[in-house]
């Protein structure tokens, strides 16, 4: 959308593994209380059960307490993102005082 003019807002943590800015998005950010070393050190960890265990995938998923510290920190960013009353006003603002084409 970005690339044919749209005007696009990506909402992300100010801690990320998945997305950096980009030249067709605008990027706003919300603080998360955790940092990129733990989120490199969760993910590791997670690949090397993942590669290691004998489990058949769903088997895996529902042996691993990695699966919920993951869980936990995608439940952390939500709350994050919806509790941030700034943002969520700002984001707000921008849909009421974007131009209709």
């Amino acid at each position: 959308m970005g690339r044919r003019g749209h005007r696009v807002t990506v909402v992300m943590p100010e801690t990320t593994i998945h997305i950096g800015p980009g030249k067709h998005f605008e990027t706003l950010t919300y603080p998360v209380p955790y940092d990129k070393a733990y989120i490199d050190s969760v993910m590791s960890t997670h690949k090397d059960i993942m590669k290691k265990s004998a489990y058949p995938l769903m088997g895996k998923i529902k042996k691993l307490r990695q699966f919920w510290i993951i869980s936990d920190l995608l439940h952390i960013s939500a709350d994050k993102l919806l509790f941030n009353a700034s943002l969520i006003s700002h984001l707000a603002q921008q849909i009421t005082t974007a131009p209709l084409t």
